[in-house]
């Protein structure tokens, strides 16, 4: 079993298309963030481990700001660069521990599933409190362990669990971190997002693989699993939304 994800090896090929905002969602999230960024013109967003682009994208799109999107795979950006385009978003190399911009240059910043990636959380936080200004916004999305029964692949791949354990865990201490590096708690919010519109197309987008918990096991535990959830789709009448929650924290640069 693979320890860490190479988004180099394969999920840079089906990212986008796997992962992508179905229109519920991306109004939910459109909702949301806009609770937090005030769309001022001039800002700079930062969207740190920004993958293939959907939330920088989304955050151009709805707010008229600027967005940088920072993102160590070279594939994931080039995929970014075809998928996630806009006038007002630009894609650079970097991670968490070095993101290639100057002190105080943004007005707030996005993680999103980012957490679990890290190799050094500390260094990541004290990157954030450099790059992003006095009183900024840092918006930190992922899921914490109490929420994890609300995965909706998880019930269908047993052996995810350990997986998907250990990376809601490193979620919860990155907040830790943060709070520790300069940054200051605003709100919590545990949200509800569409995930697919029937159990079916949720299938389909999962056996493209570009699940990171989904990467590390190996691929007889992943083929049982899909052959469960299809068993399950084929029960589901009439068909409903899949749903999961997904928490979202808000801090404040100190």
């Amino acid at each position: 079993m693979r320890t860490s994800v190479d988004y180099d090896r394969s999920q840079h090929a089906v990212y986008a298309r796997a992962r992508a905002l179905t229109p519920a969602s991306a109004a939910l999230w459109r909702e949301v963030l806009g609770r937090y960024l005030d769309g001022r013109p001039g800002a700079t967003v930062l969207d740190l481990g920004c993958g293939t682009g959907r939330y920088s994208r989304l955050i151009a799109e709805s707010f008229g700001v600027d967005v940088v999107g920072v993102e160590p795979s070279t594939r994931m950006r080039e995929a970014a660069a075809r998928e996630g385009s806009h006038p007002r978003v630009r894609y650079v190399a970097g991670s968490g521990e070095r993101v290639p911009l100057p002190d105080a240059s943004c007005d707030a910043a996005l993680l999103s599933d980012v957490a679990h990636h890290l190799d050094d959380p500390a260094a990541c936080a004290r990157e954030l409190h450099r790059v992003l200004r006095p009183d900024a916004t840092l918006l930190v999305r992922g899921i914490l362990p109490e929420s994890l029964p609300g995965v909706a692949f998880i019930e269908f791949f047993p052996p995810a669990r350990p997986i998907a354990e250990r990376q809601t865990a490193a979620y919860g201490d990155f907040l830790e971190t943060l709070e520790a590096n300069g940054f200051a708690s605003v709100a919590r919010e545990a949200i509800e997002q569409e995930v697919a519109p029937s159990l079916s197309a949720y299938r389909d987008r999962v056996g493209l693989r570009a699940i990171s918990t989904l990467e590390l096991i190996d691929d007889a535990e992943f083929e049982a699993g899909m052959k469960r959830m299809s068993e399950a789709a084929e029960r589901a009448v009439p068909a409903r939304p899949v749903v999961e929650l997904v928490n979202l924290a808000v801090l404040r640069r100190d």
